[in-house]
């Protein structure tokens, strides 16, 4: 989980940004370029996966500088550093609204106005369920269904719009539809952060 980073740092001398991403992140839309943010700012930016105040390291954008190249092989040895007890690996070592978020936030449904990638689609944890049951409460979270009607036909890549994409238009619903998700989501980390901070003031 530390070395990818390392590697990283290493593929940046070949061109001037990058975009790091976990293996069980997915484009939905291909509608939307990476380039959009891309904010020149800043060397390096990450994504907020807000349902645990997590700083999340499976994905973000770096630029080809001294600065960031330093912190990634940094980032990379804080695995001998790690403490002995939960830590999230690279995750907990770095302690929204980005490029991706989590497929099962939603219930595996997305808006194309809105989203540009998700994460989380691992094989072992997809399920197959008809339409109008809610993945997550039946089996837990983190469980999926496949925003792709078929698999991918590479040779599709790069025609405009949706047009060689085949979706599965059971999953795409109003952009305010996903937008009470996330805050329903939001809203209950935030309780829960308040409550956190209150039992720690009370070991101060």
């Amino acid at each position: 989980m530390f070395r990818r980073h390392c590697i990283v740092s290493q593929l940046l001398e070949e061109t001037e940004w990058l975009l790091f991403l976990d293996a069980d992140i997915a484009v939905c839309n291909p509608n939307v370029l990476i380039e959009e943010y891309i904010n020149p700012l800043y060397d390096l930016t990450f994504y907020d996966r807000f349902v645990n105040w997590e700083v999340a390291a499976g994905s973000y954008i770096v630029r080809n500088t001294q600065w960031s190249k330093t912190f990634l092989k940094e980032l990379a040895d804080f695995e001998t550093k790690l403490p002995n007890s939960f830590h999230g690996t690279d995750n907990g070592a770095l302690h929204g609204t980005g490029w991706v978020r989590d497929i099962w936030l939603t219930d595996s449904k997305w808006n194309p106005e809105r989203d540009f990638m998700l994460h989380g689609l691992k094989d072992s944890n997809e399920v197959q369920m008809k339409r109008g049951f809610i993945v997550n409460t039946i089996f837990g979270n983190f469980n999926w269904r496949s925003p792709f009607a078929n698999e991918l036909n590479l040779d599709n890549c790069g025609n405009p719009g949706l047009s060689g994409w085949e979706m599965n238009e059971n999953l795409i619903v109003s952009r305010k539809e996903i937008e009470q998700y996330l805050k329903e989501q939001f809203d209950e980390v935030e309780r829960k952060r308040w409550e956190s901070l209150s039992d720690v003031a009370g070991y101060i």
